[in-house]
């Protein structure tokens, strides 16, 4: 595949006891020709960070993941009772960005995106700069047809103006909202998680007058995480033929996600963050997702990437029982 090479950490080893598959052992390097329903692709990039004043070092951030990913336990969910082992999930590698270039950057990861999705793939992105996020929602919108509807869990809204052209990691979603508005309409949207004195009162109101959706975090909370995801997606959906989902780590508390740019006091909880997971899993319209703001530089133990890795392994939970899930 073109601008992506395989990252320098694989993820993938052979399985050595038939009775205990592992994570380690059910995700494939990439194969061409080869068909896959999940497929995991790096973006490491955090220009976009720099520009907002953020904490840089998400650009290690899939690699961090992967790390997390191959140490993790089984393929099966003692909780929830489903078996991931024959889910056919691939490691792409990661995305060839440009250094201090935001737009030959984001032009490879829609790219790359679209790639995949035309596979017959769900894309999981790994970043890497918010930022990103706008890239990899037009990677989709250019290998699907129809409306896309879209979630966003983060403690900040990410509607922030692009200024003589810099798109930093705060700007994705009034790009998609604006240079996607054929595709991705504001009625489709909706911010989940946003909290405290995090975003001004212009960036709400511009949300509200887009039509989009703010489900504060003390609304979530209010409601409870599956309830909450059962109306967003419901209208995330509506007129709509895919939806995508957008997490920045740093929607989840600094005690549960050290490892992020922005870190905050109070947040999504690890439980209900997978519960969020989990329902897009289910969901047979999400065809995108992406974990943003990983930032290994900041984490300690490996908290950050281990919970990122948990959230993958909880959509693919959610992925093997698509047409089964009743949310």
């Amino acid at each position: 595949m073109r601008n992506v090479n395989p990252s320098e950490f694989m993820i993938h080893e052979d399985q050595r006891d038939e009775s205990d598959p592992r994570l380690k052992n059910i995700i494939e390097h990439y194969r061409e020709g080869r068909k896959y329903d999940v497929g995991i692709v790096g973006a490491p990039f955090d220009y976009g960070v720099k520009l907002s004043n953020g904490r840089t070092g998400a650009k290690f951030g899939p690699d961090a993941f992967r790390i997390a990913l191959k140490r993790y336990g089984t393929a099966y969910d003692i909780g929830s009772g489903a078996d991931i082992s024959r889910l056919r999930v691939c490691d792409f590698g990661n995305i060839e960005t440009v250094e201090e270039d935001s737009t030959e950057t984001h032009k490879r990861v829609s790219d790359v995106v679209a790639a995949i999705t035309r596979m017959g793939a769900v894309p999981v992105v790994i970043g890497g700069g918010h930022d990103i996020s706008f890239a990899d929602v037009r990677g989709l919108c250019m290998a699907t047809k129809g409306a896309v509807g879209g979630l966003n869990i983060d403690a900040h809204f990410d509607v922030r103006r692009v200024i003589d052209g810099s798109a930093s990691s705060g700007t994705p979603f009034r790009r998609v909202l604006e240079e996607l508005s054929g595709r991705v309409r504001g009625s489709n949207f909706i911010e989940i998680g946003a909290h405290d004195n995090l975003n001004s009162k212009v960036y709400r109101d511009y949300l509200v007058a887009k039509k989009a959706r703010i489900i504060t975090l003390d609304e979530m909370r209010e409601s409870g995480m599956k309830a909450t995801m059962r109306s967003a997606l419901r209208k995330a959906g509506s007129g709509a033929g895919s939806i995508f989902l957008s997490i920045d780590v740093d929607a989840m508390p600094q005690s549960a996600a050290p490892g992020c740019s922005a870190p905050s006091a109070r947040g999504v909880e690890p439980d209900e963050i997978l519960q969020a997971c989990f329902a897009a899993g289910a969901d047979g319209k999400v065809k995108l997702m992406d974990i943003m703001e990983l930032n290994p530089n900041y984490d300690l133990d490996m908290r950050t990437a281990i919970l990122a890795a948990t959230m993958f392994v909880s959509f693919l939970d959610g992925f093997s029982r698509r047409e089964k899930v009743k949310l």
